[in-house]
């Protein structure tokens, strides 16, 4: 699997937490699309520390998440670590 499409599908902080802890083990993943989920701030950031060591993701697509400055800052800091997105 390189590309996990999961639009519209209702993830919340809980479900990102769990895209997390696979992102942190997976090597395989260069694509992951989350469009339209309420991940909000709390899912933002549990997803850009995950994805701090993640060196295989190459996309994240992440529009219509109900994320403030907060979760963007999260986001930032991520870019700012992370090589590869």
């Amino acid at each position: 699997l390189v590309e996990l499409v999961l639009t519209d599908n209702q993830i919340t902080a809980f479900g990102a937490k769990a895209l997390g802890e696979m992102l942190e083990k997976n090597s395989t993943l260069t694509v992951l699309v989350l469009h339209g989920n309420p991940l909000g701030d709390d899912g933002i950031g549990l997803l850009s520390r995950a994805l701090t060591t993640n060196r295989t993701l190459l996309e994240l697509k992440l529009t219509r998440t109900r994320t403030s400055d907060r979760g963007a800052e999260a986001l930032a800091k991520l870019l700012r670590e992370n090589g590869t997105l």
